[in-house]
């Protein structure tokens, strides 16, 4: 899973965190995280087995983000709605940057891609 990075946001009271003067690096703010309309699990083997990633956000290179392990290895996957879910669905791809062929997933689950014609082939993920 990836998490954005922790941050100090705008308004927190940070007086109680102790910093050492000679430090060259102060807190900033940061953005904020985005929202998650999903969760998508993507799992090596059917039905949910074997290595996993969790993903809350897109990925237009799973290889790149998450390791060459789960470049065109899914064989089974969980859509789950997430805190921000408003219909959503989410689409995994054949090629790398959400291009050629895809296949759209609702909230649900899916033990066997298999028998939709998409084992092993996705590259990337949206799910935004």
């Amino acid at each position: 899973m990836r998490i954005c990075p922790s941050a100090i946001r705008a308004g927190v009271d940070i007086s109680v965190i102790l910093f050492d003067p000679a430090w060259p690096v102060r807190p900033a703010v940061a953005a904020t995280i985005a929202p998650v309309p999903l969760v998508v699990e993507l799992f090596v083997d059917a039905p949910f087995r074997n290595h996993r990633i969790v993903v809350v956000e897109n990925s237009a290179s799973l290889a790149n983000d998450f390791g060459a392990e789960f470049d065109r290895s899914a064989s089974s996957v969980q859509v789950i709605p997430g805190p921000d879910f408003a219909g959503q669905a989410a689409i995994l791809c054949e090629q790398e940057g959400f291009t050629s062929q895809n296949l759209i997933l609702a909230p649900g689950s899916y033990p066997d891609l298999t028998e939709m014609g998409f084992n092993d082939k996705a590259r990337s993920i949206a799910v935004r």
